[in-house]
């Protein structure tokens, strides 16, 4: 699979040659050609998973991607999955996921969501509730995901790994 994602970005004209001398390569250095950003393996995809969830569940809608990727590139997570999480609350789905981030937000503070109001009062009153039910799915689902890659993905020996160079494949 990584292989024919590579092909394709390939055919798309983002190769490691076309992408030498760009603003994005002097930005970020030769850390852009990192493997684990662009190829599917365990560890890659958990952090991935971890840094999607955790910032496509911020309230800060259209500044994700700004905040994700930096994030993904410097802790050598997979993009595709940081950009999929991260374009997951969009402003279609958000109509669902603020208003239910509010009532987690409510729950674990204890109080009833009728308690909140929306004026020029603190902000803390009406957006403390929303920033913590935020942090809290944003925890919960990253952290899930992140250990249940980290259990129950396999990934396959690579030529240069010693299994492989003994003859033998772990099961």
């Amino acid at each position: 699979m990584t292989f024919r994602v590579l092909r394709w970005l390939h055919s798309c004209g983002i190769s490691r040659r076309k992408l030498k001398g760009t603003l994005a390569h002097r930005w970020l250095g030769n850390r852009i050609f990192s493997k684990e950003l662009w190829a599917f393996r365990r560890e890659s995809m958990a952090r991935g998973w971890l840094i999607g969830s955790l910032v496509g569940a911020t309230p800060f809608l259209g500044f994700q991607l700004l905040i994700g990727l930096p994030s993904a590139i410097y802790m050598r997570a997979n993009l595709f999955v940081v950009t999929a999480l991260v374009l997951s609350t969009n402003p279609v789905t958000a109509v669902f996921f603020y208003p239910f981030a509010f009532l987690v937000g409510c729950w674990c503070l204890g109080r009833p969501p009728e308690d909140f109001h929306w004026d020029h009062g603190s902000v803390w009153k009406a957006g403390g509730p929303l920033f913590l039910g935020c942090a809290v799915i944003g925890l919960v689902v990253g952290l899930t995901g992140y250990l249940l890659i980290l259990r129950f993905w396999k990934d396959r020996p690579t030529p240069e790994s010693p299994a492989v160079k003994r003859g033998k494949t772990e099961a």
